[in-house]
């Protein structure tokens, strides 16, 4: 196991059901998962919110999991793209509300995500 340097950690876990089951084999990252940005740090909270989108209308569902502590609660929210084989932290990438050029000290963005 690895030091986190004393912070909790949080995790983006992702099980696909349907009637027969689990669908796909779980799926589940950290902050300190490699392709993730960023890193563990106390109070990011992340995976304080997820929500799968499909914002291209292609049936692949991507993964948006918040960290809104994230950057001393400016707040982030990582993306995992979906693949053909499913989702993945390779391509992942995070915004926050600076990356649209609004305020973003303390702005907990993640804090909720509606459809």
């Amino acid at each position: 196991m690895r030091n986190h340097r004393s912070a909790a950690l949080a995790a983006a876990t992702l099980l696909l059901l349907t009637g027969a089951g689990i669908a796909t084999a779980p799926a589940a990252w950290t902050q300190d998962s490699p392709s993730v940005p960023g890193g563990v740090e106390r109070g990011d909270r992340f995976g304080g919110q997820v929500r799968l989108v499909d914002p291209d209308a292609d049936g692949r569902f991507s993964l948006l999991a918040a960290a809104p502590g994230e950057n001393t609660a400016d707040g982030h929210v990582r993306v995992f793209p979906a693949r053909t084989g499913g989702l993945t932290a390779t391509g992942s990438w995070s915004f926050g509300v600076a990356s649209f050029g609004g305020l973003y000290l303390d702005a907990r963005y993640g804090s909720a995500i509606d459809e």
